[in-house]
């Protein structure tokens, strides 16, 4: 009955633990990009941008990060 009870636990784990590896890096790959923005910000003097190359980029880095959040 014990080793019964067990297998769905353990997957039931191992699941969670799937969902909360793939969260973290949902919201690293996120956070990547956030830097790499911040970054090309950087290179323009943190003066004008130009906005169709910049939300390219920060668009999916934001989307990434709360995705990430919710999945973790």
């Amino acid at each position: 009955m014990l080793i019964a009870l067990a297998t769905p636990v353990a997957r039931l784990w191992n699941d969670v633990l799937a969902g909360l590896a793939a969260g973290v890096l949902l919201l690293l790959g996120g956070i990547g990009l956030s830097v790499y923005g911040v970054s090309r910000w950087n290179e323009t003097g943190f003066g004008r941008l130009d906005y169709a190359d910049i939300l390219r980029i920060v668009v999916p880095a934001a989307t990434l990060i709360a995705v990430g959040l919710q999945t973790v």
